[in-house]
């Protein structure tokens, strides 16, 4: 005997009105004490030119619901009133259908209650925060360049993933006083304005994640796979926009390999061999070039890396 399987819509729907009232709670809350830079998650910046509103002194004064993002739902959903069998069909149902089901739910009650929102005095701003909206820049990926400041250190501004999040390399720094630490990409628990991040989401690095060959999970086989050799970061699949040109790409796709190449060249020359195991070989030590480059060559390129990511003067 075939037993009826429950459609998961049908299910999910006797738990709407349990997630919107929290969701009304929560909502309300932010739009009370909270303030849209802080927070881009609920609010995305809508890109279409006829909703962008700024005051008459140029300064964004309103925020209008773009869509929401597939950030955390935040929200516990009541399933006591639930029969068994319903609660079965739940527990068997993939995550991201779940997921996508509240998603809508999500994005329609803000759509509804507060479609729009003014931002405080305060933090109105002639930058936009965004990369859906703002001055376009002469390039092909339409975000303006930003530089901002997170931990201790400067960040720039590389582009956004096909969900709005923001990938910032870090500054480069001088590290354990004998090699340069560079070419690090953060997100941020406040990916709109690092300054006022709480913590690190993700980190990861520009040769193993951005430029060359690299390691990803295929979510539809559920396994790793390795990736095309990527010679350009602006055609990095990652990056659906980005603050540089194709060409401005190219550069620093050359830049990037210089700085890894220069960076192993200067600790293989200050230590006079590869470091995997002793040889009778003789010594190629050569402190003085190691110098050279760690004080002349590497802080060259690493300048000229940041020239092209930073806002123009």
């Amino acid at each position: 005997m075939n037993q009826t399987i429950i459609p998961l819509t049908d299910i999910l729907d006797k738990v709407k009105d349990n997630f919107i009232a929290g969701l009304a709670q929560q909502c309300g809350l932010f739009v009370t004490i909270g303030t849209p830079l802080e927070s881009p998650r609920w609010f995305q910046y809508n890109g279409n030119e006829n909703t962008y509103a700024p005051g008459e002194d140029g300064l964004l004064t309103h925020l209008y619901i773009a869509h929401s993002q597939t950030s955390a739902l935040w929200f516990t959903v009541s399933v006591e009133h639930l029969t068994e069998m319903e609660r079965q069909r739940i527990d068997v149902a993939l995550f991201q259908e779940i997921y996508d089901y509240f998603k809508k739910v999500k994005y329609a009650y803000l759509a509804e209650k507060w479609p729009t929102i003014e931002i405080p005095s305060e933090y109105r701003t002639h930058t936009i925060p965004h990369p859906y909206v703002g001055d376009k820049p002469d390039n092909k990926a339409g975000i303006p360049k930003r530089k901002s400041h997170a931990f201790g250190k400067d960040v720039y501004l590389l582009g956004t993933d096909k969900e709005g999040i923001r990938y910032w390399l870090e500054a480069p720094t001088w590290d354990c006083g004998w090699y340069w630490g560079f070419g690090y990409v953060e997100t941020y628990h406040n990916n709109a304005m690092p300054t006022r991040a709480k913590d690190i989401d993700s980190h990861t690095h520009i040769d193993s994640a951005f430029i060359g060959k690299h390691e990803y999970y295929d979510t539809t086989t559920k396994t790793r796979k390795l990736s095309e050799y990527i010679h350009n970061i602006y055609d990095n699949p990652t990056l659906c926009s980005k603050t540089f040109n194709e060409k401005e790409g190219w550069e620093l796709s050359e830049l990037f390999n210089q700085f890894y190449f220069l960076r192993q060249a200067a600790e293989n020359f200050g230590r006079g061999k590869c470091h995997t195991a002793n040889t009778t070989a003789p010594s190629w030590e050569k402190k003085d070039l190691a110098k050279e480059i760690n004080e002349v060559h590497i802080p060259a390129v690493t300048a000229r890396i940041l020239q092209i990511l930073s806002p123009a003067q």
